[in-house]
């Protein structure tokens, strides 16, 4: 409990900032991210990926992805790297490096149903429908409710005309503004 309110550990550290900078407060994630780089004993993987990350964050995906692929030469099949990774690569339109990397951590922990829908998206992208509709039953699975699975469906269902599958789909959301984004 003292490490979720006062951080001083590595993981504790890594763990809230990759929680500030999901929720775009950059300013607090900075904060830790000044304790968390000037501390000599932890790991320069680490440090490298925390990098990343904030390079993600940043928008400057080049970057993510260069300190990833070094952050995977030095800890092999991270999966939170392999998942960054492919993220950035989806950012950078490198959609078969993306799906390989996002396939391998898959491997690793199969079932994420975000990692799923992302390679439904790749498959989308790359024209490849039915695998997209394959990964997509994967998600449906795991957790059919799931937002990210919902909005998946509909993203699908739009790239292929199904007017009636993508009412249905966007029936089940709340908001529709990342979909009107696709």
């Amino acid at each position: 409990l003292q490490q979720s309110r006062f951080p001083t550990e590595q993981i504790s550290l890594e763990y809230k900032i990759l929680q500030y900078l999901a929720l775009g407060n950059r300013g607090e994630a900075n904060r830790i991210g000044v304790a968390y780089f000037a501390d000599h004993t932890f790991s320069a993987a680490g440090k490298l990926r925390m990098q990343a990350e904030f390079a993600f964050a940043d928008g400057n995906f080049i970057s993510a992805r260069d300190l990833a692929v070094q952050v995977l030469k030095q800890s092999r099949d991270s999966l939170d790297v392999l998942n960054l990774l492919g993220k950035a690569l989806m950012k950078l339109g490198d959609f078969e490096a993306a799906r390989k990397c996002l396939l391998r951590a898959d491997a690793l922990s199969p079932k994420n149903v975000d990692r799923l829908c992302k390679i439904a998206s790749i498959h989308l992208e790359e024209g490849n429908i039915s695998a997209a509709d394959a990964m997509l039953t994967a998600a449906k699975n795991v957790d059919d409710g799931n937002i990210i699975v919902i909005e998946t469906d509909a993203t699908i269902a739009l790239s292929t005309g199904d007017v009636q599958r993508a009412s249905a789909a966007m029936a089940g959301l709340e908001s529709l503004s990342r979909l009107m984004a696709f």
